[in-house]
């Protein structure tokens, strides 16, 4: 998405371009070290003995990759509206493998540690288009 701007910008000047882009920069990591954070406490509850540093490295290890991946599908036209959700889904499966082997969980406590937030965020999704 952003390097579309970067080519070539839709209608609106280069300052408001470089404030996405920078943003983007802040945000991203702070959003990610928040729900890794949330993540964290939740293993914790489920009795994981890993510690923070050990499951955000563990994260990046394969996170980073998949999300470059994604951006690069997102450059072939005809399926860029599914195929970039696939790393993303791929991911899910090597995040909770991760949270097993950091937090030495079982395959359960450790795909409900993924599902928990997931459905609350849908649950607030769906309670906030109702109302």
């Amino acid at each position: 998405q952003y390097v579309g701007f970067l080519i070539s910008p839709p209608n609106s000047s280069s300052i408001t371009i470089i404030t996405v882009v920078l943003l983007q920069l802040v945000f991203t990591p702070v959003s990610f070290l928040a729900a890794g954070s949330i993540l964290y406490l939740i293993a914790r509850a489920f009795g994981g003995r890993g510690t923070f540093l050990e499951q955000i490295y563990t994260t990046l290890l394969f996170g980073v990759p998949l999300v470059i991946l994604s951006y690069l599908l997102l450059l072939i036209p005809a399926t860029s509206s599914w195929l970039p959700y696939l790393p993303h889904l791929y991911s899910l499966v090597l995040f909770a493998i991760s949270l097993m082997a950091v937090h030495q969980l079982s395959r359960g406590k450790a795909i409900a540690v993924i599902l928990i937030p997931i459905s609350i965020l849908l649950v607030l999704v769906l309670v906030g288009t109702t109302y």
